[in-house]
């Protein structure tokens, strides 16, 4: 920590806050390096989302300063606009935005969709909703910054269909009443993209489910599996290939395939593929979905 703080004494001008910071990064110390990794990486997650500079105290984990989760809280609350990092340090620490997550603890969700109707995921109306799939009948435990990704079937090579960087968690009756999400109810009457709305199911006043008019879900089989677990997936970030879905490197291949939701992924090989798609393709809508019958 000596040798970290070295550095910051030539600017006088900043040492206090600094100093304080590492005060405060050394409240709760512990020897255990693998989580003085997590905890910084989960800091520069909670950092990114609040607003403030990418960077937090990275550099203080990367050169070996005891971390942890309450003293890094205590000193970004306390210096919400400060600069954490000292102004010499590598530039290496100073990355763009862009590829800030992957310094991160993030989850990533991979599936095989197996009808790519342009239901689930729906990736229309400025925002990619995941409501009536694999990941929802499961119950994925995803929070705000995990992705989900989504390949094509084995027969179809599982081709990279979609990814997407959940924004938010909804309940399932709140999606259906957020004006935002207007548009992604059905409209049995309009085009093709309209049909295909995934926002159909409500709560009436004494709690049981209310299944609406929909096409492609209809039926008290498909209402019991929809609303089992009511967690609907948004995000504003998110790629979609649908007919234009790309083979998937083979390095990635451990990521791909097997039954259901799989989150159980290495580490590096997940920071990795988030990566790639990030690098290979620009955000938005880049074809038609696969399997709808309207089309």
């Amino acid at each position: 920590m000596a040798a970290l703080l070295t550095p910051r004494r030539q600017n006088l001008a900043a040492s206090h806050r600094f100093h304080a910071c590492a005060e405060a990064v050394r409240l709760v110390a512990t020897p255990d390096l693998r989580l003085k990794r997590t905890l910084g990486q989960r800091m520069l997650l909670w950092g990114a989302a609040r607003g403030g500079p990418c960077k937090q105290l990275v550099y203080a984990t990367r050169q070996g300063g005891s971390s942890n989760l309450r003293g890094v809280i205590r000193a970004r609350q306390k210096y919400p606009t400060q600069r954490m990092v000292p102004s010499n340090a590598p530039s290496s620490v100073c990355q763009s935005e862009k590829f800030a997550i992957f310094d991160q603890m993030t989850k990533l969700c991979t599936y095989v969709v197996t009808k790519d109707t342009g239901l689930a995921p729906n990736p229309y109306w400025n925002f990619c909703t995941v409501a009536v799939c694999t990941p929802n009948r499961q119950h994925a435990r995803l929070s705000r910054g995990d992705w989900i990704v989504g390949v094509l079937s084995k027969r179809r090579g599982h081709r990279f269909l979609y990814s997407m960087e959940v924004q938010e968690v909804l309940d399932r009756d709140k999606y259906f009443r957020d004006i935002r999400f207007e548009r992604k109810k059905p409209n049995l009457r309009g085009n093709w993209r309209e049909r295909c709305g995934d926002n159909f199911d409500s709560r009436a006043e004494d709690g049981t489910w209310i299944q609406h008019r929909n096409r492609f879900h209809l039926g008290p089989k498909y209402l019991a599996k929809d609303t089992r677990h009511s967690d609907v997936f948004v995000a504003s970030r998110f790629w979609y290939l649908g007919r234009s879905a790309t083979p998937i490197p083979e390095i990635f291949a451990s990521l791909i395939g097997g039954r259901g939701i799989r989150t159980n992924h290495d580490e590096r090989m997940s920071k990795d593929f988030r990566r790639w798609i990030v690098e290979n393709f620009t955000v938005g809508v880049h074809g038609l979905p696969n399997d709808n019958p309207d089309i």
